[in-house]
């Protein structure tokens, strides 16, 4: 399926286009600080979906441009975003944190990464609460209108399974977000 091969084949043209320094020119180096909107679906382990709504993000971060063109970097992202399951009313998932590295390539004022990291979230079943931690991973597009300002496009993808009291609870989201930074 093309979609699939719709990430390589956007580093290998951002490889390919990419023009000497232009990470340093535009700034991708440095802090950053912002926030997101999007929408989440998210199913449990065995694939039945069990819920979707808006979501909201805040997400700070450090790049460090280690070569022209290359760009390498941490990100801590905070949702308060809680989503209600839809087969158990009773049953919510949410207040996701994530701790991520990226890495990208820039092509002038456009970045194009992906993102590996741990992620936490909380889940009440309706009788109590329980914490739990897993995976995630990202790819996006990032474009700085300014030095100091950029807006992105992101897919990210999240699966917690190692919760406390319920050990046999799996939940994966699938979330695409539309969020702006200020870099400094």
């Amino acid at each position: 399926m093309i979609f699939n091969r719709l990430p390589a084949m956007a580093l290998v043209l951002a490889t390919l286009l990419a023009s000497p320094a232009s990470a340093q020119f535009f700034g991708w180096g440095g802090g950053y600080v912002g926030g997101s909107v999007g929408s989440t679906s998210f199913e449990e382990a065995s694939g039945s979906p069990v819920g979707e709504g808006a979501s909201i993000a805040l997400h700070g971060g450090f790049n460090v441009a280690v070569i022209p063109n290359v760009v390498f970097g941490g990100e801590l992202s905070l949702s308060p975003t809680v989503l209600e399951d839809s087969t158990t009313p009773s049953e919510t998932f949410g207040y996701m944190t994530t701790l991520r590295a990226r890495a990208g390539f820039t092509m002038d004022n456009i970045l194009i990464y992906g993102a590996l990291g741990y992620a936490a979230a909380v889940y009440d079943n309706g009788l109590g609460t329980d914490a739990g931690n897993g995976t995630m991973y990202a790819y996006g597009a990032e474009y700085k209108f300014t030095p100091l300002t950029s807006v992105r496009l992101e897919v990210s993808h999240t699966k917690i399974d190692d919760f406390v009291a319920l050990p046999t609870t799996s939940f994966e989201t699938d979330t695409i977000s539309l969020g702006a930074s200020l870099h400094f």
